[in-house]
């Protein structure tokens, strides 16, 4: 597959701290901009995916459990077997 080029506009800021972390580690900006955007992207999958999931769940008629709910059952020893 072939690489795609991307043009990005930072601000002064952005720009002035990309450089010097580029700088200080002897790396490129584009090195830390393609890990920054493959870390992004990775969140982001894992976020959607969760939440297609989540939506499946609940239209199959599962019901859904808070943090609190889940924290609860581990206290009473309901999970300890999963």
């Amino acid at each position: 597959m072939a690489d795609v080029m991307v043009s990005v506009r930072f601000s002064e800021e952005e720009g002035r701290k990309l450089n010097e972390i580029a700088t200080l580690t002897k790396r490129s900006r584009s090195f830390f901009i393609k890990q920054a955007v493959k870390e992004k992207l990775e969140d982001l999958e894992t976020y959607y995916l969760g939440e297609a999931a989540l939506q499946e769940w609940v239209a199959e008629g599962k019901e859904e459990y808070s943090i609190e709910d889940l924290d609860k059952m581990i206290e009473n020893g309901f999970l300890k077997d999963v």
